[in-house]
């Protein structure tokens, strides 16, 4: 299916966008922006992978996470995400 549907992160409350089957790709947003960013390149990828489109805290939809305070706190939610949606081995792909 190329239509991405969206989700929330268990116990974690971001919120996602996701499409697709196959090998699993992490899209991650820059700052100020939002998971609907990446919905052409969901669609693009989804033939041949399993595309993630993480929106990060305070952002769009997902609640502020007050611990969040910098790069490597948000490096931990982009793996305790995966970890969550049952995802290992993804290719990052980031733009900011």
């Amino acid at each position: 299916d190329r239509k991405p549907r969206e989700g929330s992160v268990p116990r974690l409350g971001l919120r996602y966008l996701e499409a697709g089957t196959g090998d699993p790709v992490l899209l991650l947003h820059g700052w100020a922006a939002f998971k609907e960013i990446w919905w052409g390149t969901l669609r693009a990828i989804a033939p041949r992978h399993h595309g993630v489109a993480l929106e990060w805290p305070g952002h769009g939809g997902s609640p502020v996470i007050d611990e969040v305070r910098g790069l490597s706190d948000l490096a931990d939610l982009a793996a305790q995400s995966c970890a969550a949606l049952g995802l290992s081995r993804v290719t990052v792909v980031g733009h900011s």
